[in-house]
C-alpha cells in the first residue's frame, strides 16, 4: 500500500518498560498504535533484537494494511513468521491431533486465556497456520487474507475466500498436511545487520 504512515517507536530502559507497562519479564515489546520497546542502552542489533523489532513493526504495518481488522491469530502468526530466527516451531511436531486448537479458538485463547502454556500453544499454532497457507497457496495466499481482513471479513469468511471451502475443511486439510510434515521449520540464513567491523553502533543522545 502506498499510503503507509510513519510509525512512532518509543524506546525505554528495561526497568521503566517493565515497571510502567508490563510488570513481566516475558514481554519484550508491544504495539498499541505505537511501538514500545525496552532497548534503550542496547548498542548492537543482534539477531534476537532484530527479531523483536521486526515482529512489532509487522504489527504496525498489518494494522495499517487491514485498517486494524485482522484477527489476533493472524497478526501474531504473521509477526512470528517474519522474525529472523534459525528455525521456528511446528505445532504438529509438538501437540497430538486431539490437543490441537481449532483455528476458530485461537483468538479466544490469545486474548483471554489465563493459562500461559495454552497461550504459547496458540502462538505456535498461529505461526504454523501461516506456514500452511504459504505451503498450500504460496505467498499470494497471505496477501489474499490481508485483503479479505481489510474488507472486514471474519476468519471464516477470509478462509472461505482463500480456500473456496469452509473453515472446518481448511482445518482438517491443514492437520493432514501437518501430520505428513512434522518437523521444525527451517528459516533462511540469519543476516547480521551489524558486523563487528562495520563501525555501526547505537548511541544514546539526551535532549
Amino acid at each position: 500500500m502506498p499510503d503507509f504512515k510513519p510509525v512512532i517507536i518509543n524506546v525505554l530502559e528495561w526497568r521503566d518498560f517493565r515497571s510502567t507497562y508490563t510488570g513481566s519479564d516475558f514481554i519484550l515489546g508491544f504495539y498499541e498504535g505505537k511501538i514500545t520497546l525496552p532497548f534503550a542502552g542496547v548498542d548492537h542489533f543482534s539477531p534476537p533484537v532484530v527479531a523483536i523489532l521486526s515482529h512489532e513493526l509487522l504489527h504496525a504495518m498489518l494494522a495499517q494494511a487491514t485498517h486494524g481488522q485482522a484477527p489476533h491469530w493472524f497478526q501474531e502468526g504473521l509477526a512470528q513468521r517474519i522474525e529472523m530466527k534459525s528455525y521456528s516451531p511446528n505445532a504438529f511436531n509438538m501437540y497430538t491431533d486431539d490437543k490441537l486448537l481449532a483455528v476458530t479458538l485461537l483468538d479466544a485463547v490469545l486474548r483471554g486465556s489465563p493459562d500461559p502454556e495454552m497461550i504459547e500453544q496458540a502462538y505456535i499454532e498461529s505461526q504454523t497456520t501461516i506456514r500452511y497457507v504459504e505451503a498450500k497457496y504460496g505467498p499470494a495466499g497471505v496477501t489474499k487474507l490481508i485483503a479479505a481482513f481489510r474488507d472486514g471479513a471474519t476468519t471464516e469468511d477470509a478462509i472461505q475466500r482463500l480456500s473456496g471451502g469452509p473453515l472446518a475443511k481448511f482445518d482438517a486439510e491443514m492437520r493432514a498436511w501437518g501430520r505428513s510434515a512434522a518437523h521444525v521449520f527451517d528459516n533462511p540464513p540469519i543476516i547480521d545487520y551489524e558486523p563487528e567491523d562495520s563501525g555501526i553502533h547505537v548511541t544514546r543522545r539526551d535532549s
